[in-house]
């Protein structure tokens, strides 16, 4: 295949382009239409015949495997959709985060470009986890059961739009605990690492932080990108231990009052979660 004036006569090479030649007739049998731009079916490409003779074809000559007088046994298919519509949904707008952060998106937004999803499935259940705090004490989700629970993921005490969410949840605090509504962050520190960050807070912090360095509960909750790096997350999880609320993003969800509003239903409402927030998941999917 190396030597141009025989490449064609690899067999390798001779498959290969046969193959793509296959997939091109498939995509068009699917109802998918070749350039018409005339610059493009106008322009001639020299080739050799059987003889050896200089033949030059146009594009427009040979854009369709029946101009070139064969067919193929067989064409591909429509690929079958291999994720559940709620998960491609939330594939996608990991997709669209992560295309925003690498191509210069504002990381100092809500995180508000998440897709809303409606579902009318059973809600899933909450992934368990065990946890330390700064302490070593174990924190863990089943003793949240019977009370609403706010489940903030964030990416470390090195995160100033963490610093910021975590503030704004704790500056509601009172108004959670008056509701009977819980809160607990999980963060990528290590037990010292959370040590050193809630010594500059006089008093202690008014919520759990606790330690997830491995990312085991973020991978658990999906708060990972494709690389297993960590993303933000904000879940609600109703007295059940069912998740009716998500957000996943890699900006901050910096609204406790949405939250609170949407965990007071939870209280009063048996589990119902009314409303979603822009950008966020009402869930119905399974995590």
């Amino acid at each position: 295949m190396a030597d141009f004036a025989t490449v064609g006569g690899d067999p390798l090479f001779y498959l290969h382009h046969c193959n793509l030649d296959r997939i091109w007739e498939s995509w068009n049998r699917l109802g998918n239409k070749n350039p018409t731009d005339t610059k493009y079916l106008n322009r001639k490409f020299a080739f050799g015949d059987r003889t050896g003779k200089r033949v030059d074809l146009p594009v427009s000559a040979a854009d369709r495997v029946a101009q070139l007088g064969y067919e193929y046994d067989a064409y591909e298919q429509p690929p079958k959709p291999r994720l559940a519509a709620t998960d491609a949904v939330l594939r996608d707008a990991t997709v669209k985060s992560l295309y925003a952060r690498q191509c210069g998106g504002s990381h100092a937004k809500d995180g508000t470009d998440v897709t809303k999803i409606n579902g009318d499935t059973t809600p899933s259940a909450a992934p368990a986890w065990s946890l330390t705090d700064a302490s070593g004490k174990t924190v863990s989700l089943d003793q949240y059961a019977g009370k609403p629970l706010v489940l903030i993921f964030y990416e470390g005490s090195g995160c100033l739009y963490c610093a910021t969410q975590l503030k704004s949840f704790a500056d509601k605090m009172k108004e959670f605990a008056d509701n009977g509504i819980a809160v607990v962050a999980i963060g990528t520190d290590t037990p010292e690492e959370l040590k050193d960050a809630l010594a500059a807070y006089d008093g202690g912090f008014p919520f759990p932080l606790l330690s997830d360095a491995k990312l085991e509960a973020f991978k658990a909750y999906r708060c990972v990108d494709f690389g297993n790096n960590p993303l933000h997350g904000t879940f609600l999880v109703d007295p059940q231990g069912a998740v009716r609320w998500r957000q996943i993003s890699d900006r901050p969800f910096n609204d406790p009052a949405f939250v609170l509003g949407q965990a007071k239903q939870l209280s009063t409402a048996g589990g119902a979660v009314a409303q979603s927030a822009p950008g966020s998941l009402s869930d119905s999917s399974s995590l």
